[in-house]
């Protein structure tokens, strides 16, 4: 029958540190014989090993389910780096009412491995420059559920390698630190890989499933297929995965590796967010338009407590990475959009640069590495950019030739893209020439008795007076913009000042007096007013000419001597 050797975890850990020690009791345990004579930890170095398992056991992570995401990611450690088929690894999850399990298909572990990676807490052999054999460093966190229920949770390992199999048994009798043991005992396991279960803990069964599905779902199913009570979880979705290669510096020099970027086609967990993560592990998430998952390589260190990524050298590598692989997106995705609804796709990746960039910390769109690529895709010939509601105010008055010039942005992307085009002042600046400024007073009194000479020869824009003084209009612009758009006027409010535009180059107030187009001015005035009150959210440029005839009507109602206009005297366009 074998022999079960348990021990205090403390002791074990000892085992594990002196070289001498681990190979005597490797053989002794692998030929069932005693290992009394190896275990010499001493009081004095249980208390100090007990001080260190503390720190990994205890304070590691505050999340309480935060474990059980790290022997997931133990078993993608385990994945054999020759497999012909990179979707063949794969790990089954099973949640249930007090209990977790993980199995996997991958390399076992030796007696060896288990005393000298698995159970030392301030293990030096993790090398970051290998793509996988880096996770899981806070596998001895989940031993915490053995301090919180002690003499009821058990964790329990069974592995095999090669031919040579065990079966580990950590647990406590008591809350204290001191008293974790592992018991060990050779075991023939059915066939290669590792199974973890956690027994007796007071888990959730929902929540549970939610967090892990939650923190695992963006690992790339070419790293490990992982099963969550026998279905599939990080299956992609159709969606596609972009990776940019980065240099990163590692222990052993520089390395290349990958990072990933995958716009998700929809969020299974809530509303959508930027999810940074380890290899597909999330570490954090932000809210954002699109949900997106960011897999960063195994080099960006995760600080203690797995909630955020270290700010070092790497890191600020991996973001020019990342930027670069949202540009490998655009050129696929856009592409294939750009028949559907180019307009849509433009507009949501205008908001989630801004939103990968604070992801990121960045502050200002100059760090972003390749925001000129990123501009000449998205923006190709664009030159001011405007808010919606600027967009939608200014497109009825200039022509339609500056379409081609002007692009619209959320009120919390525009600081951004201000940074690189022009605003709507510049706008104005570059496109027409102002003829004359005027205050209400000016304006009003031109056409009266102190007639103001600049204002003289456009009679037609008189009409405007008593809109100047009931819409409280603290300027009045007069500008030449050639060849006009559809309105001679517009109102402008910076400020909470109203700033009135008047086109004079507009066949509506150029050119001599005729009633027919001062009826023309006060109509593109009250459509546009009409408009922006009734149509509210909605695109005023489009709606400018089905609601100019209704206005019309009105206006023609309200005003007695329209009705002297001779009926051939049309409106003049």
């Amino acid at each position: 029958m074998p022999i079960k050797y348990d021990l205090p975890l403390s002791d074990w850990i000892a085992i594990g540190l002196n070289r001498e020690r681990l190979d005597l009791a490797v053989k002794a345990i692998d030929s069932h014989k005693p290992i009394g004579d190896f275990v010499n930890g001493g009081e004095s170095n249980r208390r100090y090993i007990s001080k260190i398992l503390k720190e990994e056991v205890i304070n590691q992570f505050s999340d309480s389910k935060q474990p059980l995401v790290q022997v997931t990611l133990n078993s993608l450690d385990a994945r054999p780096e020759n497999l012909s088929d990179d979707y063949n690894y794969n790990i089954w999850l099973s949640v249930g009412r007090h209990r977790f399990e993980a199995t996997d298909n991958g390399k076992g572990m030796g007696l060896e491995e288990i005393l000298r990676l698995l159970v030392i807490p301030f293990s030096t052999e993790k090398d970051p420059s290998k793509t996988y054999g880096w996770r899981g460093v806070g596998f001895l966190s989940s031993l915490n559920y053995c301090l919180k229920l002690p003499a009821q949770t058990h964790i329990l390992v069974d592995t095999k390698k090669e031919d040579k199999g065990y079966h580990l048994d950590f647990y406590s009798k008591t809350e204290e630190i001191r008293d974790l043991r592992m018991a060990i005992s050779r075991k023939i396991y059915g066939r290669e890989g590792t199974r973890v279960a956690i027994r007796g803990t007071l888990l959730n069964k929902e929540s549970t499933m939610e967090y892990l599905k939650d923190h695992l779902d963006g690992i790339p199913c070419y790293i490990g297929r992982i099963y969550l009570n026998r279905r599939w979880m990080n299956d992609d979705k159709g969606a596609k995965w972009y990776s940019c290669p980065v240099t990163v510096d590692t222990t052993n020099g520089e390395a290349a590796q990958q990072l990933g970027f995958r716009m998700n086609k929809y969020d299974s967990y809530g509303s959508p967010h930027i999810r940074l993560t380890s290899q597909g592990a999330k570490v954090i998430g932000y809210s954002a338009s699109k949900d997106a998952t960011i897999s960063f390589p195994p080099a960006a260190k995760v600080v203690e407590g797995w909630n955020e990524f270290k700010n070092d050298g790497n890191f600020r590598k991996c973001t020019d990475a990342a930027f670069h692989a949202l540009a490998l997106y655009f050129k696929d995705a856009y592409g294939a959009k750009i028949k559907k609804d180019k307009s849509r796709f433009q507009y949501e990746m205008l908001d989630f640069v801004p939103e990968m960039m604070a992801a990121f910390s960045l502050k200002s769109i100059a760090d972003v590495p390749n925001i000129d690529e990123i501009k000449e895709m998205l923006l190709p010939g664009k030159e001011y950019a405007l808010t919606k509601p600027e967009y939608d105010n200014l497109r009825p008055f200039i022509n339609d030739s500056l379409e081609e010039k002007l692009f619209s942005v959320s009120h919390q992307a525009i600081s951004y893209w201000a940074e690189v085009f022009g605003r709507e002042k510049k706008l104005l600046r570059d496109t027409m020439s102002l003829v004359d400024e005027l205050s209400a007073d000016e304006f009003v009194a031109g056409f009266g008795s102190g007639e103001k000479k600049s204002v003289l020869p456009f009679r037609n824009i008189s009409i405007l007076k008593d809109v100047v003084q009931s819409y409280d209009i603290q300027k009045i612009k007069l500008v030449e913009h050639s060849p006009p758009g559809k309105s001679c006027v517009m109102v402008i409010k910076p400020n909470d000042n109203a700033f009135l535009y008047i086109n004079v180059a507009h066949s509506h107030a150029s050119g001599g007096y005729s009633q027919a187009k001062a009826y023309s001015v006060l109509s593109d005035f009250m459509t546009l007013h009409y408009v922006a009150n009734q149509i509210i959210g909605r695109d005023v440029y489009s709606h400018f000419h089905p609601y100019e005839e209704i206005v019309e009507n009105e206006i023609y109602h309200k005003i007695p001597w329209l009705e002297e206009i001779p009926a051939q005297e049309e409106k003049q366009e």
